[in-house]
């Protein structure tokens, strides 16, 4: 798992959201959001991970790992 994956599961997690609602929120499927979790889909585009960041009340900086700042 990357950087990445591992904070969005971490933010995720701390919300108390399921894989299955962000997967909502986003507009893909539940599985999806389990690829970016463990890290089989690295290559996450900029639009999502700035909505990632906008469901997850974080920078997008934090999500990919530039930045500890929330």
């Amino acid at each position: 798992m990357g950087i990445v994956g591992e904070r969005i599961k971490e933010c995720r997690l701390s919300l108390g959201m399921t894989q299955e609602s962000v997967a909502k929120r986003l507009g893909v499927q539940k599985q999806t959001v389990y690829k970016y979790e463990v890290g089989i889909i690295t290559n996450i585009g900029i639009q999502t991970i700035q909505r990632l960041s906008e469901i997850f009340y974080v920078r997008p900086e934090y999500l990919v790992g530039w930045t500890d700042e929330k």
